[in-house]
């Protein structure tokens, strides 16, 4: 999972694309998992123009680093599926093995990509290799990262890698990991209308940029998570969200009683974030004081007693 720019902390719930990192999950993730695998089944068929069958949706919630100086990094979920067509020998269909995905849309440009997608395969391998699987019976796994930057700076819409020889470039060597780094706006290599498509409805996803059915499938999925008000209090609460607030210092003090420890200007302006924060939890989400004071986990009487220290320091 990417980490959310700064700036998102102040998009609305209404206004999330599904190339933004929340919204994707809860699609990948949906309760009804009919819904979850057709999503999932729309983004692979696209994104490798293969058929896809046989889906299934594994939550992984490998969350690490804690603790200061460990490297952190969540992955929510990973797919496994069947790609392509069996083949038909003597009247006998030989069976698609199956493959792993990892599919990450991300908007925050760091500094090392192929490093995390490094990363992220480990994390992935490290689950697949139980004890007594032979490395010969390991899945081949694509990791997929979707971007609305370019990550290379080639203009490109999708970028490929597999490993090789230096010195034997014809040599094959299948390790069975593949790369594929797709940029929202690439204009090379867009050939394919369909991922062109879904690229720009990922990027924007608003009905205007629903091109077709498939489109319009994954818009109804969108629409049905942005009117749950469950859903809207979530993202609110999500650790993404924390943490930016928390570097913004948007929680210094919360639980802690305002006032105590703290000099008079910064009560007065720790106070004011809080009613300020919980100002806009309640215009973008539509909830009362309490549902909006549960966001970020304070009591209604440590939001009248903030609310008293901005009213006093005013007079």
């Amino acid at each position: 999972m990417a980490k959310t720019e700064l700036g998102s902390v102040q998009k609305k719930f209404e206004d999330l694309n599904v190339i933004d990192n929340f919204l994707f999950n809860e699609l990948e993730m949906q309760e009804d998992t009919d819904l979850a695998k057709e999503f999932v089944r729309i983004l692979l068929e696209t994104i490798l123009q293969k058929k896809v069958t046989k889906i299934r949706l594994f939550s992984q919630f490998a969350e690490q680093g804690r603790n200061p100086g460990q490297h952190g990094v969540q992955m929510d979920s990973y797919v496994e599926a069947c790609v392509g067509e069996g083949e038909d020998t003597e009247m006998m269909i030989v069976p698609i093995k199956p493959e792993v995905f990892d599919i990450e849309p991300n908007t925050y440009h760091s500094d090392s990509e192929e490093r995390r997608m490094r990363y992220y395969r480990a994390l992935i391998d490290s689950k697949l290799l139980a004890a007594g699987v032979k490395y010969k019976d390991m899945k081949n796994v694509t990791l997929i990262m979707i971007s609305n930057y370019d990550p290379f700076g080639r203009d490109r819409m999708m970028y490929t890698f597999r490993n090789t020889c230096e010195e034997e470039p014809e040599l094959e060597y299948d390790d069975g990991v593949r790369t594929i780094f797709l940029y929202t706006y690439g204009k090379k290599g867009a050939e394919n209308k369909e991922l062109v498509e879904l690229l720009r409805y990922m990027a924007d996803s608003r009905q205007r940029n629903v091109t077709n059915s498939n489109l319009q499938t994954i818009q109804k999925m969108v629409e049905k998570i942005k009117e749950n008000s469950e859903i809207g209090v979530r993202y609110m609460q999500s650790w993404e969200i924390k943490q930016i607030s928390h570097d913004e210092g948007f929680d210094e003090g919360y639980g802690e009683g305002y006032g105590e420890g703290y000099g008079e200007g910064d009560r007065y302006g720790a106070s004011r974030k809080l009613i300020e924060d919980i100002a806009n939890i309640r215009k973008n989400l539509g909830v009362d004081l309490k549902a909006a004071c549960e966001v970020l986990d304070i009591t209604a009487e440590e939001y009248e007693k903030a609310q008293k220290i901005v009213d006093n320091i005013k007079q």
